[in-house]
């Protein structure tokens, strides 16, 4: 878990630095897209620990007393915490969608930084609430799963094979703001995607398969 922290807290003071770099205004609307882009997570947050909490202890009874029951309510605490995250990421999407002229004019009074951030930056930051809210959530699924280590490969993976290259494109070729958010976008995609196989296609197939094997 350490490796996985330690990559993510390197993708946020990478994408600073090469937002440093494309002058005051960009920088400061990296800052207020930063605080944005977060800002589902303490919300999904309470979503992601019932998955963990919830389903740990699923997860153990099913080993313990394998029995249909558990795997149901492991089949359904799953569906419900991800539908919860995808519901407040829809919600927070829209919502910043809806009051972006008044969220920019909240945080600036700059026309340069407001001017950067209304082009494809602040779309991008509406578009990807809902994939940044069930990454939250399939984090909290997959440490109910014990797949700490998968976790770790999967975001190093994406690090070095999706995010490393698309920043580097961003600094020397695009040289735009929205080039370092789209990184960062690619990124929870990559992990998402991983999530999906991990819990989906791994951890409740193996449940299902004990279920019917009762």
């Amino acid at each position: 878990m350490l490796v996985r922290s330690s990559l993510l807290q390197a993708t946020f003071f990478i994408a600073l630095a090469v937002a440093s770099r494309l002058g005051t205004a960009a920088l400061a609307a990296h800052q207020i897209v930063a605080q944005l882009w977060l800002l589902t997570s303490y919300v999904t947050d309470g979503f992601a620990v019932a998955g963990t909490v919830l389903g740990s202890r699923l997860s153990s009874q099913r080993h313990v007393a394998p029995d249909k029951s558990a795997t149901r309510s492991l089949q359904i605490l799953c569906r419900r915490v991800l539908l919860s995250g995808l519901a407040i990421g829809v919600t927070f999407g829209i919502a910043f969608f809806a009051a972006q002229e008044w969220l920019i004019s909240l945080f600036t009074q700059s026309k340069e930084t407001a001017g950067i951030l209304q082009y494809i930056v602040w779309p991008l930051v509406c578009i990807v609430q809902p994939l940044n809210s069930l990454v939250f959530v399939y984090d909290g699924l997959l440490y109910a799963s014990q797949s700490f280590a998968y976790t770790r490969n999967v975001m190093l993976l994406g690090f070095v094979l999706v995010f490393c290259p698309m920043i580097i494109v961003a600094e020397l070729s695009i040289q735009a703001l929205w080039g370092v958010w789209v990184a960062k976008a690619a990124l929870n995609l990559c992990r998402l995607l991983g999530g999906v196989f991990r819990v989906h296609f791994w951890w409740l197939k193996a449940a299902n398969s004990t279920s019917v094997l009762v």
